[in-house]
């Protein structure tokens, strides 16, 4: 996991109007390459029948251990729905 930590203030004076902010921002995520890899996995179940499997496994667990794998199925789904969509000429 990747942790990268910004700080910064700003401010802003305009006649009687004066405006400051210290900001503070933490973004966390998992090594990009390492979801790559599972939503790769994830794309070889394609089946209905793999999918129902796919999805009784998941049910195993709780939804904060399968949530990224949610996540990303459901954007595969989605993906693969708009693939599927007709064009306005088509």
């Amino acid at each position: 996991m990747a942790v990268f930590k910004v700080k910064s203030k700003a401010s802003y004076e305009a006649g009687d109007l004066e405006v400051s902010a210290k900001i503070s921002i933490v973004v966390r995520w998992r090594d990009s390459w390492e979801r790559r890899r599972l939503a790769a996995e994830l794309s070889t179940y394609t089946t209905p029948r793999e999918m129902l499997e796919l999805e009784a496994l998941m049910e195993r667990y709780d939804d904060g251990e399968t949530a990224e794998m949610r996540s990303i199925l459901s954007a595969q789904a989605e993906s693969r729905r708009l693939a599927q969509r007709r064009g306005p000429f088509g």
